[in-house]
C-alpha cells in the first residue's frame, strides 16, 4: 500500500487521508513520555537526568574516535619522515641530550612516544613550517 502512495502527490493530510483511510498519519493521542522536561530543541530531546551520562559517552565515543583516527595518520607522517629530520624535529622539540642515542629515539613509533615530547615534537614543526615557508630564495636554484 505505500509504495502505491509513493507513486501519487501528496498534498496535505485530508489528501492522504482520502487516498489511505486505514493509514494513522497523525496520532491524536499524546505522546507516552509527555511528562519528562525535556530541555533544548526536538531534535535534542534528552531529558535532563541523562544528559551528563550523554555527554560523557559523547566525550569519550569523540576521544576514542580521534584518537585512533589521527593517531594513525600522525603515525604514518612520522613514519615517512626520514630519519634525519625527525633528529632535527627532536632536538628542536628538546627531546634527548648529548648522552642519548638520538637515532635510536628518532626511529621509535609516533605511539611509542611520550605525550610531553609529542608536543615538544608539534611545536618544533609548527615552528619550521611558520619559518620555512617563507623562505623563498635559498629554495631556488640558481648557478652561481
Amino acid at each position: 500500500m505505500l509504495q502505491r502512495l509513493q507513486a501519487f502527490p501528496i498534498i496535505d493530510q485530508p489528501h492522504a487521508q482520502c487516498l489511505a483511510p486505514d493509514l494513522v498519519l497523525l496520532d491524536p493521542v499524546a505522546p507516552r513520555f509527555a511528562s519528562t522536561a525535556f530541555v533544548g530543541p526536538p531534535e535534542k530531546g534528552i531529558p535532563m537526568r541523562l544528559r551528563p551520562r550523554f555527554a560523557e559517552l559523547r566525550e569519550h565515543f569523540a576521544n576514542k574516535a580521534g584518537n585512533t583516527t589521527h593517531s594513525g595518520v600522525m603515525d604514518a607522517e612520522w613514519a615517512r619522515m626520514p630519519l634525519p629530520w625527525r633528529i632535527v624535529m627532536l632536538m628542536m622539540g628538546g627531546i634527548g641530550d648529548l648522552d642519548a642515542d638520538m637515532h635510536q629515539l628518532a626511529a621509535r613509533s609516533w605511539q611509542l612516544i611520550p605525550p610531553k615530547e609529542r608536543d615538544g615534537i608539534r611545536s618544533a614543526l609548527r615552528e619550521a613550517y611558520m619559518i620555512l615557508s617563507r623562505v623563498q630564495a635559498l629554495r631556488l636554484r640558481t648557478i652561481d
